[in-house]
């Protein structure tokens, strides 16, 4: 029996790719500001809530939002190597 036999020709063909699991990949970096801070000020200009502020500033669902700073480009995927290997069983058999 061959398993993957795609591999046993070519190693980068018959891989196998695994993402990460939901919230487990940081690629954005963000910081929480209030909505009354960026109409007076601005995005750039409105400071960000720290510790115990986006409890007591974001009381109702439109109060605060979110401005991105940075966008991580990394691979979301990985290869998974038991299974983007081949593999061959031999075996015998007897009668009798």
């Amino acid at each position: 029996d061959i398993q993957n036999f795609l591999n046993l020709l070519n190693r980068s063909w018959g891989t196998w790719a695994n993402g990460p699991g939901f919230d487990t990949n940081n690629i954005i970096r963000a910081d929480l500001v209030s909505a009354a801070d960026v109409a007076a000020n601005g995005v750039d200009a409105a400071q960000a809530l720290l510790g115990d502020d986006p409890r007591t500033t974001c009381t109702t669902q439109t109060a605060c939002v979110y401005r991105f700073n940075q966008f991580i480009s990394r691979s979301t995927s990985f290869d998974s190597a038991y299974n983007s290997v081949y593999q061959i069983r031999l075996g015998i058999r007897f009668d009798f």
